[in-house]
This record gives C-alpha cells, sequence and structure tokens, in this order.
C-alpha cells in the first residue's frame, strides 16, 4: 500500500436543504513516496468521490503552522479558514473546497501530475 484515504460524509443541520460536508478526516503516504503525486490523487479520489455523493463542499482540519499539511493542500487549491485551539491545546486550521464536476478526469487537483508537498 501507497497511502491511505479517510473520510466521511457529514449530514446537513436539520431543517436546512444544504448539500452533506464531504469531511477529509486522514490523508497518509509512505515517506519514501512523499512528492510522487500519491497525497495528491489520494486527494482527487477524495474529492471525486464527494462529487458523486452529492456534496457540495469538501473540509478538513490540519495542525496549524509548519507542523500541518497546510500548504500542501494550498496548492491543490484549498482554502484556509479559522484556527482553533483543540481540547488538547493543539491548534488546527480549517480548510474547504468547493465538490464541483471537474473538467475532465484528473483535473481536482491537477498540478501537473506531482505531489506539491
Amino acid at each position: 500500500m501507497h497511502g491511505t484515504l479517510t473520510y466521511q460524509t457529514a449530514a446537513p443541520p436539520a431543517g436546512t436543504d444544504s448539500a452533506p460536508v464531504a469531511v477529509l478526516a486522514a490523508v497518509t503516504v509512505r515517506p519514501s513516496l512523499r512528492g510522487s503525486g500519491v497525497g495528491a490523487r489520494l486527494v482527487e479520489l477524495f474529492l471525486s468521490q464527494a462529487h458523486e455523493g452529492g456534496s457540495a463542499t469538501a473540509e478538513l482540519f490540519t495542525s496549524a503552522g509548519s507542523d500541518g499539511a497546510g500548504a500542501f493542500y494550498e496548492r491543490l487549491g484549498w482554502s484556509p479558514g479559522s484556527e482553533y485551539r483543540t481540547r488538547d491545546g493543539d491548534m488546527v486550521r480549517s480548510y474547504r473546497h468547493p465538490v464541483v464536476p471537474p473538467a475532465r478526469r484528473g483535473t481536482f487537483c491537477d498540478k501537473g501530475g506531482a505531489d506539491p508537498r
């Protein structure tokens, strides 16, 4: 296995007509494969499945600052949101990405085929 992807779909608030939000919980890639494009392809797979599942927006949280993967997600087109302090005292930042059909297969995170991390 080269990497893993963990995600879920969060139901919209009761009484709203909003589409569900797809939540990217984890992307892991073997250290020896970082920079190979595996991470970007996993994120693209997530966005594609989120679209097929009817989500209009994707969301994730990562550690804030240099310990997090924020720069990686920003290079893939994710927009940074607010920073939050967890119960453990760690700082995390939210990121959002629209879930729209790609113009062509392989274009949700198209950055020349390389994982920009």
